[in-house]
């Protein structure tokens, strides 16, 4: 139950104030990026925070895959990245 309500806190007021103020600091450093490969990424949320504010395309990677990504993510082994290296 404390692990649920913590959780459910977090969700609510943490989580928003976290990505709020890592999107008003990084956005202006991304203003002439074209594409992101974020490693780690979660479900994707600050991801798709820092493409609503600056228009530019972010692919997430994680070893543990979310059932619900708010950005595209593909599953990382931990060692070798899922693309072909150019």
């Amino acid at each position: 139950m404390l692990k649920f309500t913590i959780r459910k806190l977090n969700d609510r007021f943490a989580f928003p104030y976290r990505y709020k103020k890592l999107t008003a600091k990084l956005a202006p450093l991304l203003h002439d990026v074209d594409n992101i490969l974020d490693v780690g990424t979660g479900d994707g949320h600050l991801g798709r925070q820092l493409m609503d504010a600056t228009g530019c395309h972010i692919t997430g990677l994680d070893v543990c895959l979310q059932p619900h990504s708010h950005i595209d993510v593909h599953y990382y082994d931990g060692s070798r990245f899922p693309f072909v290296d150019d």
